[in-house]
């Protein structure tokens, strides 16, 4: 059981005659607060089952507590209990408060259209709302020419709802849109009922915050991955509603990261390619690592240490980075793919290859060179063909003579 609120806002509640005793009436108002929607329905119909009316002073602090976030169900279910109790839309009850007041100050403070959703649905029940030729509806205040104006809320015959404050007819300034089935939205700036400035779009599987133009991502902004376990997010620029021009992008599986310049939604220009085992730096086309680029591929391994913090010795994971090699040259479709120099780390030291590569695979004559020593060695499609053959200066042999 809930605890039972003696006093809210500076409102007591009061017993009502012929009903049930004011201790579990109040008692029952009290729980609303915490209570679910179906309570909420629960409460009005056994109001309205013993003949029972709330006074102005209790209708004034069940209206009040649509202010706070709740879900749609709960506010919903006040709305029309409220209605159903003769609070009116617009009429104000006391103080000037009405329930499309409320609505009003809880939009205008919180940007919370909850309340604003709940009533147009008992309006359009009643027949109050607006109607427009074009099958819309209207609920909130006309100007002298009959037009839009101030915070109210449209619903499209599609369904779709926009939410905000209307100047000459249009929605202009901050504003909600909500598609029919309330699985997207968009929450920001509009202009004449068109995305456009600082908004949040957030749609099946994914949610988007920054600038608009045009109703579509344009600007500066962050997209993120909705899905369950998926890490996927680009930060950057936007043109057109496609990833343009300066970005980092993450992976879903939160390992790759790319940093660098986009076109058309893809990898494109000079950038950054780093995962787990590898980092590439240099140049892209259509996704794929293509140009002049270089491609440093490592071993990373995570192991326990102990690591010195203060006079204290601190048990902690310790990880190793080990390159295996650094390929530096001409990429074509994400490989190494022309003339290139590629460096391996081994156990028994440093190996430099310089030839041409086919495919990511050594392809032709080779350069090696260990230390100080110099081979000649011949690649086809990755496979040697035979030993490396030792090249020295000697006399009457220029250098890179290979001793037979």
């Amino acid at each position: 059981m809930f605890p039972v609120l003696q006093n809210v806002g500076g409102v007591a509640i009061t017993g009502l005659a012929n009903w049930w005793t004011s201790g579990t009436k109040e008692k029952l108002m009290s729980q609303l607060w915490c209570s679910s929607h179906e309570d909420v329905s629960h409460f009005f119909q056994e109001l309205r089952k013993y003949g029972g009316t709330l006074s102005l002073d209790e209708k004034l602090r069940l209206l009040t507590a649509c202010d706070f976030t709740r879900n749609d169900e709960w506010v919903a279910a006040m709305a029309q209990g409220l209605y159903d109790q003769g609070v009116s839309i617009f009429d104000p009850i006391v103080n000037g408060v009405s329930l499309f007041s409320q609505a009003e100050r809880n939009y205008a403070q919180n940007q919370n259209d909850q309340l604003l959703r709940a009533l147009l649905d008992v309006a359009i029940k009643e027949g109050s709302v607006i109607k427009y030729p074009d099958g819309s509806v209207f609920l909130g205040h006309l100007n002298e020419q009959g037009l839009r104006h101030g915070i109210g809320i449209v619903k499209l015959s599609a369904g779709d709802l926009f939410i905000g404050k209307f100047d000459n007819h249009e929605l202009n300034g901050h504003g909600i849109w909500r598609n029919k089935d309330n699985t997207c939205f968009y929450i920001g700036e509009f202009r004449n009922a068109i995305f456009c400035g600082q908004g949040k779009q957030v749609s099946a599987g994914s949610e988007y915050v920054g600038l608009f133009e045009d109703n579509v991502r344009h600007g500066k902004g962050v997209w993120t991955s909705l899905v369950l376990g998926s890490q996927e997010k680009y930060d950057g620029e936007w043109v057109a509603d496609r990833q343009e021009g300066q970005g980092v992008w993450t992976s879903p599986d939160g390992q790759i990261v790319y940093m660098g310049t986009f076109v058309k939604g893809s990898f494109d220009g000079e950038g950054v390619m780093a995962n787990s085992t590898s980092r590439y730096e240099g140049a892209f086309k259509n996704g794929q690592k293509h140009g002049q680029g270089k491609l440093m591929s490592f071993i990373s391994q995570q192991y326990s240490g102990q690591l010195m913090l203060g006079e204290k010795k601190v048990d902690m994971p310790i990880r190793k980075i080990t390159v295996e090699s650094v390929s530096q040259g001409i990429f074509e479709n994400g490989t190494l793919h022309g003339e290139a120099i590629q460096t391996v780390h081994t156990e028994a030291g440093v190996e430099e290859y310089a030839g041409r590569f086919k495919n990511g695979l050594r392809d032709g004559p080779f350069l090696l060179t260990k230390g100080n020593d110099k081979f000649s060695v011949t690649y086809i499609h990755g496979e040697r063909q035979g030993e490396p053959q030792p090249i020295v200066a000697t006399a009457g042999c220029v250098p890179g003579c290979v001793v037979s």
